[in-house]
Parts: C-alpha cells; structure tokens; sequence
C-alpha cells in the first residue's frame, strides 16, 4: 500500500512502508513477535552508538628529554620535569602525523595547532537539543534535541492526537522522550484492545477535522477508517468460553428484543444445552460491545465429513414471554400510572423496566390483562403509540416512542449520531407513501378520553381513522398515540446503509442503536431515525446495516 501525498501523518506497518517527499512525518513501525502483541519503540541517533573505546589522538612533536629542556615549544618554556608530562591526550608519537579525525569532511589530517573545536566534554552536553525537520536534517552546532535526557516524568507525557490519530505539527514535540525497557510495556493507544496489526493497514487521518460537532456519538471524514476487530463468546454464569466462528445480531422496532444466529464446532451443542428446562445464556463480544442473549434453538448439521452446530435466540428477557412465562389475569383496583402497571407486571420476573414514554393515570378499573409479563408490558406501551425493546446485555425492557420528536422537527438541535459520507459502504433507497393526513381522534372505550389530536399549524381537517384503546384514559396517553400516527404520514424513504462498526476513538458509534436520530452529513445533510440495525460478524469483518427512516417533507419547509 502507497503512502498519499499531502501534510498528513503516513503510518506504515511492516517492512513494506514506504516514505513519500514532503512537509509529512513518516514513522516505521514493525509487528511485535505474535506471541507478545505489545509494541516496542526506540529512538535512534543516525550515527550509532558510541563504542567503548576510545580513539587517541597524539601530537606530532618529538618526545621531550633532557637535552632539550631549554628548548622552547609552541606551548610555552620547557622544564626538565616535562618529560615525565602528558599531555591531555596522551604521549605523542611520529605516527600520530597520519592520524585522521572523522568529523571534519569526510578525513582530515590533524595539525599540531589543530584544536578540538568544542572543549572538552562536559555533562552538561547531554542537555543539548537538537530539532531536525522533515523526517531529519543535518544537524548543526546550535541544534537542539527536542527531547532531551530521558526522565522519569516522560511516561506520563500523553501523544496529542486528535480521533485516532492527528498529524503531527512541525513545533510539536516529540511525547515520548528516550527509549527505554519499560516502553516494552506500552499499549498500543488507538485501539479498544490492544493487539498485533497487519501489515497491511494504514491510516491516513484528516489534518484538521474541526471541532467536535454536537453529537454524542459521530464518524469524521476520512480517507481510511482503520478497524481492529474482536469476536468473542462466553457462557454465562460461569464463563466459560464458547468457541463460534462467527454471528449475526439484529434488532427492529417491531421487535422487542436483539436475536442473534451463530456457528460453531460440534462441542456447541452440548455445551448450550438448557439448564433446568431453561434455555442457556450466552454473552457474545464484538469489538468489546456486549450482547446477552438465551439459546432457544441448537441444531447439528453434517456435509462431506464436515460438522457443525447453529445456535440462534434472543435476549435474556425474552424469559419472561411465551413459552417461558405461563398466561396469568391482572387487574387494577384503584388508580395506577402505566408506569407502575407495567413494572407490576415484572414484578418478581427478574426483569427489569426503563420507561422512556409520558406517564399518565389509569383510574381504578380501567386495566385488565390476561397474558405473559412481557405482553402485559407490550400492551401498556402500544396504548400510546410506543414499542418495547430489550437492553444489549442487562435485563432489562425499554419502552419507547417511535416518535420522541415529531419528524417535522428532527431538523432542531443536535442529531444522536452524525456519519460523514465517506465510512458509508453501500446506500440504497426504497420509497415509502404514507397517508396525507394532518389529524386523528385517539379515544379510551369503555373509560377514559376522546381527542382529537392534529398536527400544529394545519387546519386538522384530514382526518386519519379513529384509534381506541381501554388505556387511553387521559389527554398525555391520547397524543401520544396521535403522534404516532400522524408521524407516519407523508411521504419518506426506508434508507439502508452498509458502515464499519468504529470503536476505537471516545466519539466513535460502535453499533447504532434502533431509535437514533442519525445525521448523515453530506453536501446537503439530511436526518433520519434507525429503525433495524442487522451486524454481520466474524473474526477478519465486521460490518453494521442500518436501515433509516427519513422523511422528505421535512426536508422542503
């Protein structure tokens, strides 16, 4: 893989990197053996390291006797007792005419008056810097070395990257000070987990992406998204590991729970087997998210000598529905909030309830249900045009509206995700009609209230069909089953996009979640809502599909 031209940072890993020409800085990086995945980083001076002997260096006169004690030199009067002085570099010799110093040009001579041209050597020396340009430069007398001694304090000297990496500006410095054995024990920062890279990566990061944008979760340009991917499985409560080739998860706002499918070697099928009569769990790890699930279903298959096991089922409240849960009647005999009336109904179950719609009263006698905890729960929440979904890994049920905003005004503050054009692998579009209506009547039967719900600022005069419900039973509970209807209306598009799952920066999405409100910021940005989120994934890929409701007269006021 070539490096790309311009002022980025170019990593490339391996012996195959390359270095391009230009203001960028290019580092090397080579794999650790396999079996340690930590990364070792050394600074290196160009010219080696210095050997341990030392070259003498002599003057060219004629030892001194004492003949010649009143004979004067360059350096002052003789004395007798100068036959038994040194100089500083040692006893001179006639060969010491063809010694050459290998600093100056490529050989050189010494004079007799040839002096060095810095002193002598002092400790302090070691504090003298140099800065070099471009990858490096010629260094001369008066440069620095940016880093300097090593000290102790350098290990907590942070690299000041933006996402998962940021160019490197030329008066930056560099973070991480002189090698030393501990560096063996660094991390490699940019990843969730920390693990040996192919080769063949490279990353070639945006030189100013900006700042942050209102999101909580968002995918910046780019020209690669790099991707380290984990697949693992364990089964739960002793973790005990569960070897699976590979899985796919999803999740809809039809549904109240994430199901998964995966396959793996025949020791899959005994291994999952129900506990109890209870089906077992499964924690499944994609790029360290997690998802809980119960293994309804096991199957052995065998082709051409080769054997294997599918597991498939769906999160671990799914317990608390058919078949697991037997059919029981509930009632209220004095007034409840929903809320209470749906966290009744799990009373005891294990389960837990986040309750994500407005609560509203249901007087004394107007509740009654016959069914599963879970369908007591689905029918509370359907009273005001919501749905139920199950949490990734805890048990627990969200009830939630299709429509926390109306579409009309997803285009008011900040989106939940914003995804640049460039991490969208596929984008298709199909077209959806809705009803041309502005107004429903929402109205409790036997109890409750009739209203007539209508979108703000029409005349309310295109009437949808009437929606009833014993659970209507005040105002709050009316328009919200109003909204829902009146926010499927109009004309829209069911979007699919094909993107990486990213979870290596602290903004990075990781999987969407159904009922985001995403922003895809192309040339004209548009929003749209999740509502199915499939992940194909295995151990070299892991890729997300999303499907996006969008409405196009949103995009025309």
């Amino acid at each position: 893989m070539s490096a790309q031209l311009g002022s980025a940072v170019l990593l490339g890993y391996g012996p195959q990197g390359v270095q391009q020409s230009g203001s960028a800085l290019v580092l090397g990086y080579t794999p650790p053996p396999a079996e340690s995945r930590r990364v070792a980083a050394g600074v290196h001076f160009p010219w080696g390291r210095a050997a341990l002997v030392k070259p003498t260096t002599r003057a060219a006169h004629q030892a001194a006797d004492s003949a010649t004690h009143r004979v004067f030199g360059k350096w002052g009067s003789g004395h007798t007792r100068n036959r038994q002085k040194l100089s500083p570099w040692g006893k001179s010799r006639r060969t010491d005419t063809g010694k050459a110093s290998p600093w100056l040009g490529p050989m050189f001579v010494l004079q007799p008056q040839d002096l060095i041209p810095w002193g002598k050597s002092r400790k302090t020396d070691q504090q003298r810097n140099a800065h070099w340009l471009g990858p490096l430069a010629v260094l001369q007398p008066q440069d620095l070395i940016p880093w300097g001694k090593s000290r102790a304090e350098d290990q907590q000297r942070n690299a000041h990257w933006l996402g998962p990496l940021a160019v490197l500006q030329p008066q930056d410095l560099i973070p991480w000070g002189k090698s030393r054995k501990t560096d063996m024990a660094q991390w490699i920062p940019w990843t969730r987990y920390s693990r040996q890279l192919s080769s063949s990566w490279m990353v070639i990061a945006p030189v100013d992406p900006g700042p942050a944008p209102d999101a909580l979760f968002y995918i910046l340009p780019a020209r690669f998204y790099m991707t380290v991917h984990n697949l693992y499985a364990e089964r739960l409560p002793d973790s005990a590991d569960v070897p699976i080739y590979l899985t796919t998860i999803g999740a809809d706002a039809g549904s109240f729970a994430w199901s998964f499918t995966a396959s793996g070697p025949p020791a899959l099928f005994d291994l999952l087997a129900p506990v109890d009569g209870l089906p077992a769990q499964i924690r499944i790890m994609v790029d360290g998210i997690a998802f809980v699930f119960a293994v309804e279903s096991r199957r052995r298959s065998e082709k051409f000598g080769q054997r294997a096991v599918s597991i498939a089922g769906r999160s671990a409240t799914a317990l608390v529905g058919a078949p697991w849960q037997r059919e029981t009647a509930r009632s209220a005999a004095v007034p409840y909030t929903a809320q209470q009336l749906a966290a009744a109904a799990l009373d005891l179950s294990g389960v837990a309830l986040d309750w994500g719609l407005t609560d509203w009263l249901v007087p004394a006698g107007a509740w009654s249900h016959q069914g599963t905890p879970l369908a007591a729960v689905m029918a509370i929440a359907q009273a005001a045009g919501g749905y139920v979904l199950s949490h990734r890994s805890a048990p627990t049920l969200l009830t939630r509206h299709p429509y926390p905003t109306a579409p009309w005004s997803w285009g008011a503050g900040a989106a939940d995700v914003e995804i640049a054009p460039d991490a969208l692998i596929t984008v298709a579009a199909e077209e959806r009609g809705g009803n041309d209506i502005n107004a429903v009547y929402a109205s409790g039967t036997t109890t409750g209230v009739l209203a007539r719900v209508l979108r703000t600022g029409t005349a309310g005069d295109k009437l949808a069909a009437m929606v009833t419900d014993p659970l209507i039973t005040h105002v709050d509970a009316a328009r919200q089953r109003g909204l829902a209807v009146l926010g499927a209306a109009g004309a829209k598009q069911a979007i699919t996009l094909e993107l990486p799952v990213l979870t290596g920066a602290g903004g990075d999405p990781g999987i969407l979640d159904v009922g985001q409100l995403v922003q895809i910021n192309a040339a004209t940005p548009w929003r749209a809502r999740v509502r199915a989120v499939s992940v194909s994934a295995r151990m070299a890929s892991v890729r997300q599909s999303v499907t996006l409701e969008r409405h196009l007269e949103m995009e025309e006021v």
